[in-house]
């Protein structure tokens, strides 16, 4: 145990509530081994770690977050024509960052997938799964300057944290295990799960289907409209959780539940006693999945070529049922679930607790990279 008590900042992106829930364990284990935490974080990534983590301070981090089109095909061209407002939103939450290490003394600033949150004189985890990021048509022609472009914002981290296994057998495939070498030093530390900590074996609850929404706007709600209307219509125990961990709502429609949010017991007792989850193929919810091993369907968010990947890859190895949004059928998914062996067998290794007693314990070299700029 580290003799000085360090101070940590974390700050999980704001793109829905995937990053801030995989950051559960490691807040976790960071309290658990002493440290003061400092939680630096927005919208509902930042209402969720409150319920969940009353007792640590908190800052709110505004970070840029992009409108989805309702064609995910347009994605690209919405990013290149916010990119001017991407970059002024994030030189602002550089800035911030830099007040917050000022005002709560930070030694440790663990961002994840915020590429601009580091910052010289504390040393800057940057954690990500995705090491190389995916594209498909045209969009390949650009692959060597997006992969300069990530590198240049990983060298000014001290390092990488990679929440996988590092084998052949492991979740993310080439998003998290690219054939390239990466001039930072790399860490997996394992499979992230909010559930780690909790009594997976929970009581069932009944719930024959389990449909999880979560992600960015107007495609969560779309998608949320969609399943209410299909779920109504099977003749099974169903329930829908909204991800608004800022509401406080539970509706019943007949064999239907609706509610806005779930803690994590009661979210690992809804997995647990389902025949099937219907969510997106995020790559924190499927972490989340694999701990109970469960039969899952995944309808990916149009535009996000990340989650067509994992989709396209689970079902591959006939892991998992997926369609696109527009032709999901959820009648079809729930009675082909046999068909598939779910996300079992993946090793659950304490990588984490190694990685995190080693940056505690040491006396850490400070990020000396250049920060100026984005």
């Amino acid at each position: 145990m580290q003799e000085t008590q360090k101070t940590v900042v974390v700050c999980p992106m704001d793109w829905g509530l995937g990053h801030a829930t995989r950051m559960v364990p490691v807040i976790e284990l960071m309290l658990q081994a002493g440290a003061r935490v400092i939680i630096a974080a927005d919208k509902r990534p930042l209402a969720f770690l409150k319920q969940r983590f009353p007792e640590c301070i908190f800052e709110q981090l505004t970070g840029f977050s992009p409108k989805y089109p309702r064609l995910g095909a347009l994605m690209p061209f919405v990013m290149v024509a916010n990119l001017p407002k991407m970059m002024f939103q994030a030189h602002r939450a550089r800035i911030h960052l830099k007040d917050i290490i000022r005002k709560h003394r930070v030694a440790v600033v663990i961002s994840d997938n915020r590429y601009e949150l580091h910052s010289t004189g504390v040393y800057s985890v940057f954690v990500t799964h995705q090491l190389h990021i995916q594209t498909r048509g045209w969009q390949r022609l650009f692959d060597p300057l997006i992969s300069k472009i990530i590198n240049h914002y990983f060298v000014k981290f001290n390092e990488l944290w990679i929440p996988d296994t590092a084998g052949t057998h492991n979740l993310g495939g080439i998003l998290s295990h690219p054939a390239l070498n990466l001039p930072v030093k790399q860490t997996y530390i394992g499979l992230l799960t909010r559930f780690s900590q909790q009594k997976t074996r929970s009581q069932k609850t009944g719930y024959e289907l389990v449909i999880l929404l979560s992600g960015p706007e107007p495609q969560r709600t779309l998608l949320e409209k969609n399943m209410m209307q299909q779920a109504l219509s099977l003749n099974v125990n169903a329930v829908i959780v909204q991800g608004k961990p800022e509401m406080e709502e539970d509706v019943q429609h007949h064999r239907l539940r609706v509610i806005s949010h779930a803690d994590d017991q009661t979210m690992a007792s809804f997995i647990y006693g389902a025949e099937l989850v219907v969510c997106r193929p995020g790559y924190s919810t499927l972490m989340d999945l694999t701990v109970q091993q469960k039969k899952a369907a995944f309808i990916p968010t149009p535009g996000q070529t990340e989650q067509e990947y994992l989709a396209r890859k689970l079902f591959a190895e006939g892991r998992a049922y997926y369609d696109t949004q527009d032709h999901f059928n959820l009648k079809t998914a729930f009675e082909t679930r046999e068909r598939f062996i779910g996300l079992s067998g993946f090793k659950q290794e304490n990588s984490l607790q190694v990685a995190i007693d080693r940056l505690l314990d040491q006396n850490l070299p400070k990020n000396t990279n250049l920060d100026e700029g984005t």
